[in-house]
C-alpha cells in the first residue's frame, strides 16, 4: 500500500500553482527550491529538465523556510538528503 503525503503550502503559492494546472493541465511542471549554495544546481537542474527532459514549465523557488513551515513539516525534514 501507498502511503499519503501531505505538504502545506502557502496561499499565494498554492494560488500559483491552481493557476498553472488551470493553464496547462496536462504539462509537466518542476517545482524546484534551493537555498544557501546550491542556486547554481538549481539553475542547472532546471535548464536540463526543460532541454533534455519532458518539463514544460519550471517554478524556480529559493530563500529561507519560515520556523512555521519547517515546524508544521518537521518530517520531511528528517529524512535524509540528496536523494530527492
Amino acid at each position: 500500500m501507498q502511503e499519503r503525503i501531505s505538504v502545506r503550502f502557502s496561499r499565494s503559492l498554492l494560488s500559483k500553482l491552481r493557476s498553472i494546472h488551470a493553464k496547462m493541465h496536462s504539462k509537466i511542471v518542476l517545482i524546484n527550491y534551493a537555498d544557501g549554495g546550491f542556486f547554481e544546481s538549481q539553475k542547472r537542474n532546471s535548464d536540463s529538465a526543460l532541454r533534455v527532459g519532458k518539463v514544460d514549465t519550471v517554478m524556480a523557488m529559493g530563500g529561507q523556510l519560515s520556523k512555521g513551515f519547517k515546524t508544521k513539516n518537521a518530517a520531511y525534514f528528517k529524512e535524509s538528503r540528496g536523494a530527492g
